[in-house]
């Protein structure tokens, strides 16, 4: 899976805040980009679920249909 920018700096916000006190400002941002990653692994989590579905009934053109958008977001 792609890191994308709110990782890197939701990973920058962690290390920072475990030697100096975070700002408001960054406090908010890093609600942010938790926001984002949750969202991230919502739509991910659900699509290989339905990818799992569409296997498990044959449907191979549904499957393409997730696959490829499983690989639009991670190529994203």
């Amino acid at each position: 899976m792609k890191i994308y920018p709110f990782h890197l700096r939701m990973a920058e916000l962690y290390l920072k805040g475990k030697t100096e006190t975070l700002t408001k400002k960054e406090i908010k941002e890093m609600f942010k980009c938790h926001e984002a990653n949750v969202d991230m692994c919502y739509k991910i989590g659900n699509l290989y679920e339905l990818s799992y579905q569409a296997s498990m009934t044959n449907d191979s053109e549904w499957l393409h249909d997730i696959c490829r958008q499983i690989q639009a977001i991670e190529l994203t």
